[in-house]
């Protein structure tokens, strides 16, 4: 991959300006305490380069490379330091960088998964924007009609995030779901009660029966996964975290979709 399409791809996530901050503190000092090495001029320019900076001839180029990455913030710091790692010729210098990069992803609690190609190595967050905007943006914005929802959501959301107990984020997960439908039918029943209402609003908006047959069919399912894997003994895979994600976001999504067609 070329800097120029990995700058432009990159630009998809890593949107915590908190965690990027942090990132960048972790891995500066890492660099800082790194013991010196003959960083040669030809990777500093090929470095410069990459990130669209004056180079300058010195005796001092790891150096000059360090406050070169001292003067840049956000997702361009990813980008700059995924290229001084590139850059380096020394296979075992690129190892130890690469790996402590990734340490210092692993410690601020960030999804992400990394590429090895013939232009070097890089590193995404994970997830599909597509998905990340349909399923989890906007239902989170929609929510703000059901605050109950909206701040069990909110929630599930974070600790997914920061990487909390699966059985926690799983289980708020639901309960958002259960709240969103007790808000949105003005009821206190639990999720298992409201299943079949939520099926006889779609019918009654005149969703094809098929429809209202696969979200029984999907909402038995959610219930039955949350309670016995999640809920009572954490069996949960972590991986499995952002289906319930974004299964959760997909029924949200589902019912108010239908709800605002009625009212235009």
């Amino acid at each position: 991959m070329k800097p120029l399409d990995y700058r432009k791809a990159l630009g998809l996530g890593f949107d915590s300006m908190e965690k990027l901050s942090l990132l960048k503190t972790i891995t500066l000092n890492n660099l800082k305490k790194f013991e010196y090495y003959q960083y040669r001029e030809d990777e500093l320019l090929d470095f410069c380069n990459a990130v669209g900076k004056p180079f300058l001839y010195s005796n001092e180029t790891y150096e000059d490379a360090v406050e070169i990455l001292e003067d840049i913030n956000g997702l361009e710091y990813i980008f700059a330091y995924v290229m001084f790692i590139n850059t380096q010729d020394d296979c075992e210098i690129k190892y130890i960088l690469k790996s402590r990069f990734i340490s210092a992803l692993e410690s601020i609690k960030t999804n992400y998964s990394t590429i090895e190609d013939e232009d070097g190595f890089f590193v995404f967050p994970e997830g599909a924007k597509e998905l990340d905007e349909a399923l989890v943006s906007e239902p989170l914005e929609w929510l703000k009609d059901y605050p109950k929802s909206h701040g069990t959501f909110s929630r599930a959301l974070k600790q997914y995030s920061d990487g909390e107990h699966v059985r926690d984020v799983a289980d708020n997960f639901r309960k958002a779901l259960e709240e969103f439908f007790q808000e949105f039918l003005g009821n206190t029943r639990n999720l298992a009660n409201n299943k079949a209402e939520i099926c006889q609003f779609l019918g009654i908006n005149n969703a094809e029966p098929e429809v209202a047959s696969m979200m029984q069919a999907l909402l038995n399912s959610y219930d039955k996964l949350n309670n016995s894997a999640a809920k009572h003994n954490d069996r949960l895979d972590s991986k499995y975290l952002e289906f319930l994600m974004y299964q959760t976001g997909l029924i949200i999504r589902m019912i108010i979709t239908v709800k605002e067609s009625q009212i235009l």
